[in-house]
């Protein structure tokens, strides 16, 4: 395999959006999924998407542990090709991919908040009222940018809890790696479980308020691990899958799909919806996405389709603005046109400014912390001496 995975780029891709039409949805009184159509007639269509598979194209929660296998599976490469670089070289390329960035979004948002003046729209659902529906204070920001102790994140930027999470485990994840690396996968996925099960058994019993609190930081890291071991096996999956005939391939394809909807597909019991189960079959399904991506030829070629790039491409500024993008032109739009035409803009605008934004800001990160490892210039090198 090449050093680049332009398969993953494209399923981060489409998780994003998936998770911008999830919080687009739940904005929406009648879409929201706190309130139950269920059964209701008027609502056939409707409840297509909110009770059965097709709740996939907005499901929020499910893309973020997508997100995290991603992360846990890229992060992992250069340890296991034996080609990382110190931990200082690693931890300031990974502050420039992902704090900075955030950093950007969250003041920006923080400039929305307040010239969009937020106030309750009675026929919004309760959801996106909960949304900017507290004064921001010098003392949230500096919280929330120094992931300072237990925070609100709907004060600011809704999406941003799961990037919290994300910089904890980047800052841990050489010292899981050095587990990884040599330790065997059956050992490995039994301290993944093991750590799983801490971390929400932990937040289980502590019951703390927050999003970010760190017990379920341990859980998430579970994941990551995950992400990682498939990264290891890559090679031997993708040979695997390549061998088998189309209609298994389908058929993988599917219970992926399945698992990956577990909430939605199963019924609704206790005994089977519990938080561990949820979580590790959304987990499974989407190592099983990830898996057939390297195995299929023909899911290839679709994810290498240039409109999905690019959406990989934007994904995580797409991430970080489309809520504020939503909050503040609902808040300034609203009284003046419709909330369908609203939502209609705001997803351009969402597309528009992280477009703007991955140039202007995310590559600009990127390249800064090449620069400071002495990667770009090592290149600007190599190029200069064969010149």
């Amino acid at each position: 395999m090449g050093s680049r995975y332009h398969q993953l780029d494209s399923i981060r891709g489409i998780a994003a959006l998936t998770v911008l039409l999830g919080h687009f949805a739940s904005s929406i009184l009648i879409f929201c999924t706190c309130t139950n159509t269920t059964g209701n007639e008027d609502h056939v269509i409707l409840n297509l998407f909110k009770y059965t598979p097709l709740s996939f194209f907005g499901a929020g929660h499910e893309a973020v542990i997508l997100f995290f296998l991603l992360s846990g599976f890229v992060l992992s490469l250069p340890f296991f090709k034996q080609t990382n670089t110190g931990y200082g070289q690693y931890l300031i390329r990974r502050i420039c991919r992902i704090y900075i960035p955030f950093a950007i979004a969250l003041l920006f948002a923080v400039v929305m908040y307040f010239i969009s003046s937020p106030s309750v729209i009675t026929h919004m659902s309760s959801w996106f009222n909960g949304q900017w529906d507290m004064p921001i204070d010098v003392k949230d920001v500096l919280a929330a940018l120094g992931f300072i102790g237990v925070f609100d994140t709907d004060k600011i930027n809704p999406p941003i809890w799961s990037l919290v999470h994300e910089m904890r485990i980047s800052i841990i994840f050489p010292f899981l790696m050095f587990v990884l690396v040599r330790w065997r996968t059956l050992f490995s996925v039994a301290l993944a479980c093991a750590l799983s099960v801490l971390g929400i058994a932990a937040t289980s019993v502590l019951n703390p308020s927050s999003l970010v609190n760190m017990y379920i930081t341990i859980h998430y890291a579970a994941i990551f691990m995950v992400g990682a071991l498939l990264a290891k096996h890559m090679s031997e999956i993708s040979r695997f899958i390549r061998g088998k005939s189309r209609i298994v391939k389908v058929i993988m394809l599917l219970i992926g799909f399945l698992l990956y909807n577990f909430k939605t597909v199963l019924p609704n019991w206790s005994l089977i919806h519990n938080y561990l189960f949820n979580e590790w079959a959304i987990t499974i399904g989407g190592s099983i996405y990830i898996s057939i991506a390297f195995g299929s030829i023909t899911l290839e070629r679709v994810l290498l389709l240039s409109p999905i790039q690019f959406l990989g491409k934007i994904s995580y500024s797409l991430y970080l603005y489309h809520m504020v993008v939503l909050l503040s032109l609902t808040h300034l739009l609203h009284g003046w046109m419709n909330i369908e035409i609203i939502l209609v803009i705001s997803f351009v605008v969402s597309l528009i400014v992280s477009t703007v934004m991955y140039y202007l800001v995310e590559k600009p990160s990127m390249n800064f912390g090449k620069y400071l490892t002495g990667k770009e210039r090592s290149t600007k090198n190599q190029r200069t001496t064969a010149a």
